[in-house]
């Protein structure tokens, strides 16, 4: 079982401290694995087992004061502990990809998510258009492969 999949999509808070649900709009490739279609931040297992996980995520800010976010995964609405993704960026247009990987074993029908809060608005997972010498980039990707 694996599966690889992607967002485009702008992921902002309106709120402060309180955890978003990232969802995902694109499947590069998949077996056993599959987004959700009718909540899509939810990746849905079809076997049980141990699946390595690597996840990452675009930054962007847009002002000039140090702000923080914490990602996270959850299985199943349980966050996974000892697994949180946490860093500030200061100055405004600031980018930064920050990543983790992980093993993770769930039972067939299980669900994971990506989840993530920030202590000021003025920060959000966002990827950046096509130019003329590079393609678009995701805002946040994550790969599964079945490893047990």
């Amino acid at each position: 079982s694996y599966g690889a999949f992607y967002t485009t999509a702008t992921h902002s808070a309106t709120t402060i401290n309180t955890a978003i649900a990232i969802t995902w709009e694109g499947t590069g490739s998949s077996n056993n694995i599959a987004v959700d279609a009718t909540t899509t931040s939810r990746i849905n297992f079809t076997n049980a087992g141990t699946y390595s996980i690597d996840f990452s995520a675009e930054l962007h800010s847009t002002n000039s004061s140090a702000k923080k976010i914490w990602i996270w995964p959850r299985i199943n609405g349980s966050d996974v502990n000892y697994s949180t993704i946490v860093t500030t960026l200061t100055s405004n247009g600031d980018r930064i990809v920050v990543s983790r990987a992980g093993m993770f074993t769930v039972s067939a029908g299980d669900y994971l998510e990506a989840v993530f809060a920030v202590d000021d608005i003025d920060l959000d997972i966002n990827g950046t258009a096509a130019t003329a010498f590079a393609p678009e980039s995701p805002s946040a990707t994550i790969s599964i492969f079945g490893v047990a």
